[in-house]
């Protein structure tokens, strides 16, 4: 399972991929490790976040698309407000 997630300019330098990030998902009381897998090293015009693309392993398909996934990677916890538990 893969999702995209945005991340600020200074927190796009701390990343690379193959970096496990922590994904909890509220619906079903778990926390999961998330790859990135890939990273658009352009910025979004509108909102100069950096795209970053995460995959879940998810063999049972316990986890559904329509899920929110809330990341959190040491150096986004600033920048993320979706990382602020």
């Amino acid at each position: 399972m893969q999702s995209y997630v945005g991340i600020t300019p200074e927190a796009i330098s701390k990343v690379k991929l193959g970096d496990e990030i922590d994904v909890k998902i509220d619906a079903l009381g778990k926390e999961y490790k998330a790859k990135i897998t890939e990273l658009n090293p352009i910025a979004d015009s509108t909102t100069k976040n950096f795209k970053v693309k995460l995959t879940l392993n998810n063999p049972d398909e316990e986890i559904k698309r329509w899920y929110v996934w809330k990341c959190c990677y040491p150096c986004w916890r600033i920048f993320c407000s979706k990382c602020r538990r």
